[in-house]
């Protein structure tokens, strides 16, 4: 019986030492894949370190190639500025050499053909037309076209007035007025065929007022267009008149009072001189 009795204890003690074999085993295999859990979330969190940095490489790659194709661009951008800056000043280098060309030989026009003085005038007319479109497409504001062409004007100004002196033997003047006549019935008949008409618009004799009612620069124009309503069209003669009156040391401001390409009735080229007689003939007394 005793016997017995040890053999049961004896059994449930082996019972016993298995279970907590078993649990101890269990708990192992837990931490086993407990541990293995965690490997795996490294591992995880490892592969998207990995891959969050390889696409901020590529970010930053994209970003590197797209700087150099906006400097490549803005480089190229550039070269091409340059290209036509340089197409541009020759261009106009070589109209105002046309202009000045024409306008000389204009003045030597008595021994040839009507018919000749007829085509080179349709010809100086349209390559002024072509120069001003160019101008146009060149600059957006009106401003800057009426200014370039006012420097062109001026630039043809200062040479023209040699060939006029030489050709027109005209003598010296002695007025403001005579000057104004000078221009209006030698200048403009010279070298555009046309006879402008003379104002004296102040008190003082230093404005006046050239009345074109034919403009021979216009013949192919119509209209201005809308967008292009400040344009001077012509201003490159106001230009041409202020440096040949520079030539001869009389400082005076040109400009447009009226223009038909503007709606108005006739075309009136405004001459202020800026000294006036007085102080002149003050200072050849002194």
């Amino acid at each position: 019986m005793q016997k017995t009795e040890e053999q049961r204890g004896e059994k449930r003690r082996e019972e016993k030492r298995r279970e907590e074999k078993r649990r101890e085993e269990k708990r192992r295999e837990e931490k086993r894949r407990e541990e293995k859990r965690r490997e795996e979330k490294r591992r995880e969190e490892k592969r998207r370190e990995e891959k969050r940095r390889e696409e901020k490489r590529r970010e930053e790659k994209r970003r590197e190639e797209k700087r150099r194709e906006e400097k490549r661009r803005e480089e190229k951008r550039k070269r091409i500025e340059i290209k036509l800056c340089c197409l541009r000043k020759k261009s106009y280098k070589l109209t105002s050499k046309y202009i000045r060309s024409y306008t000389s030989s204009m003045s030597r026009s008595p021994g040839r053909k009507q018919e000749n003085h007829k085509i080179s005038r349709e010809l100086f007319v349209l390559t002024y037309g072509a120069l001003v479109a160019q101008l146009c497409k060149d600059y957006e504001k009106d401003e800057d076209v009426n200014a370039c062409l006012d420097r062109m004007g001026y630039s043809i100004g200062i040479r023209l007035i040699d060939d006029f002196l030489a050709r027109s033997a005209v003598k010296k003047c002695r007025s403001y007025s005579e000057t104004v006549d000078m221009i209006a019935q030698v200048a403009f008949k010279m070298y555009l065929g046309v006879t402008p008409s003379v104002s004296c618009n102040s008190a003082t004799g230093n404005e006046f007022s050239l009345i074109l009612d034919k403009n021979p620069l216009v013949d192919f124009v119509e209209e201005l267009p809308a967008e292009r309503a400040s344009l001077c069209y012509c201003n490159l003669l106001c230009g041409v008149i202020r440096g040949a009156l520079e030539m001869v040391h009389l400082a005076a401001e040109v400009s447009f009072l009226q223009d038909r390409l503007k709606g108005d009735a006739v075309t009136e080229i405004g001459i202020t001189f800026l000294r006036k007689p007085e102080d002149r003939k003050h200072r050849r007394n002194k």
